[in-house]
């Protein structure tokens, strides 16, 4: 007879002797049943001949799933890597593009030109009355002017009619590159060829 079967067919039997035996079968079934549907779960048989053997983990099993687990996470960390290097060059982009829109918009308010250096060993950019800014160490920096002047550093100079001396920024990295035109005539700054 089936575990169910018995275990309940004695508690129909006590039940009628109205006694707190009958409370512990009852307290015993359930117990019973909660342990037997719980190995079910958790522990399934599989048969080899006649014996029956509880089928679990081995440590190979859980060896290759730590294993394929640390791929998983080195292959996560290295994209979250190459997310974040990608974000701040963008940022530094950014950043040197609105410099430049600031100076233009210093030129015009104050009536008078204003130039933004920079400095090509360094990879910084800065003014008169600005704070030298230079970008990430993976970045570099190229500026073709209309007229470049001697030496390590290169100017674009905003006037105050809204115009430029114009030229060109452009900003390497590793995973692409992106140009800021300064046009001359309208000394408008816009980015043509962003970092990938």
């Amino acid at each position: 007879m089936p575990r169910e079967a018995s275990c309940w067919t004695h508690l129909v039997t006590l039940s009628a002797i109205r006694t707190r035996v009958s409370m512990a079968v009852l307290i015993w079934c359930f117990w019973a049943e909660t342990v037997h549907l719980v190995d079910r779960v958790w522990m399934p048989t599989w048969e080899v001949g006649n014996s029956v053997r509880q089928q679990g983990f081995t440590l190979l099993e859980m060896l290759a799933v730590l294993v394929l687990l640390s791929i998983a996470y080195t292959l996560l960390a290295a994209g979250i890597t190459r997310g974040i290097t990608s974000v701040r060059e963008r940022q530094s982009v950014t950043e040197l593009m609105q410099g430049m829109r600031q100076a233009r918009a210093q030129a015009i308010f104050e009536g008078r030109p204003v130039s933004l250096h920079f400095d090509l060993l360094k990879a910084c950019y800065g003014g008169q009355q600005r704070p030298l800014r230079c970008l990430n160490s993976n970045l570099q920096l190229r500026v073709e002017v209309a007229a470049a002047l001697a030496g390590e550093t290169v100017a674009i100079t905003f006037y105050p009619d809204g115009s430029s001396s114009g030229g060109n920024v452009r900003v390497t990295s590793a995973s692409g590159e992106a140009r800021i035109d300064v046009s001359w005539l309208t000394g408008n700054v816009k980015i043509v060829d962003a970092v990938q």
